[in-house]
């Protein structure tokens, strides 16, 4: 008995969540034809009272030959503990039928339960109104009326709306525009140099990046770099200590990232005559730059770059108080890092 009136129950939940009505009073009701064989177990009261009410319909008792081409007719026919139920739609020209087992249900809601699967069957019909309007290969015989079609597309419609709704999964901005970027940290190995003077700056340091929006993105790192450059007669070591940051414009194609973009580099130089001649200097060095990268995910979470970057740079290399523009080392520079790290 319990297990009877836990069925009833969770049906009179059903019918409660499925019921819609789907057409306001004054608009077109689509016609559903119900007739009942062998079911005198059945209150067919209540089995057109919850069809009715579940489908937004007008339930007629027979077919009228001059409205056959709009009304769907369900055919219930009862052979204990069974019920077979039948389905003929003009609309979408779909036959469909389905049999229940009555008799593991509880009596008083064997109604409900013919009537909610009758409904379930209809609706799989109607559905295919709203879905795929217009078949690729149409049903054999004449389109049924416009307007007994347009009302059965709004009652499937009401239906399945909230249901489509309901399993969308959530949408965030991640999901309009851009694909799931996860956090990079990777260690750098780095190489810098002036395009017209012999030497190079070596070194390394740490980023942090995210490819956070549709296509732009973010870099910051911190670097150290050491090296020998040679400037006409002047042999100078050098010694920088920096910063940078970079918003990217990124276009992806898994497992590859290209970036492209702009940013600053802030930090301090240290440098001396190479040759041991004169005073060294520790001045601040910043300059904008240009960079563009490529980053590939060959192996979650394993994330290797490349990236490339230059720019223009005005280092002073003599005492704070010197006022000459030959005692400052400046030109156009490019640099390269190679970064492996993780990402998350």
């Amino acid at each position: 008995m319990r297990a009877r009136a836990g069925a009833a129950a969770a049906i009179l939940v059903a019918s409660a969540l499925h019921t819609r009505t789907a057409a306001a009073d004054g608009k077109a009701r689509p016609e559903v034809a119900l007739s009942l064989r062998g079911c005198a177990e059945l209150a067919e009261d209540e089995v057109r009272r919850v069809l009715a009410a579940d489908l937004g319909a007008l339930i007629v008792d027979a077919v009228d030959a001059a409205a056959a081409d709009r009304t769907t007719t369900v055919s219930v026919t009862c052979e204990p503990p069974r019920a077979r139920l039948l389905v003929r739609d003009p609309l979408s020209k779909k036959e469909s039928q389905r049999t229940l087992d009555l008799g593991r249900s509880d009596p008083r809601a064997r109604a409900r339960l013919v009537a909610v699967a009758a409904s379930e069957l209809v609706m799989a019909s109607w559905s295919e109104l709203e879905l795929a309007p217009d078949p690729r290969v149409p049903a054999e015989g004449a389109p049924a009326p416009v307007e007994a079609r347009q009302a059965a597309r709004e009652v499937a419609r009401a239906r399945i709306t909230p249901i489509l709704l309901r399993e969308r999964p959530q949408r965030s901005d991640e999901d309009e525009g851009r694909r799931a970027a996860p956090v990079r940290v990777l260690g750098l190995v780095t190489r810098r140099a002036f395009f017209r003077k012999p030497g190079a700056l070596w070194g390394g340091g740490a980023r942090i990046g995210h490819d956070r929006f549709a296509r732009l993105g973010w870099t910051l790192d911190a670097l150290g770099e050491t090296g020998h450059v040679t400037d006409g007669a002047r042999e100078l070591d050098i010694v920088t200590a920096t910063v940078g940051g970079a918003i990217l414009w990124h276009w992806d194609v898994e497992p590859v990232a290209f970036r492209l973009g702009g940013g600053v580099r802030m930090g301090f130089a240290r440098t001396e005559d190479g040759r041991g001649g004169g005073l060294g200097t520790v001045a601040p060095w910043g300059w904008p730059l240009a960079t563009a990268s490529i980053g590939v995910l060959p192996i979650k979470p394993l994330a290797i770059e490349l990236a490339a970057e230059t720019g223009y740079v005005l280092l002073p290399v003599s005492e704070a108080s010197s006022s000459t523009s030959d005692a400052n080392l400046h030109g156009a520079w490019f640099g390269l890092s190679l970064g492996v790290g993780l990402s998350f």
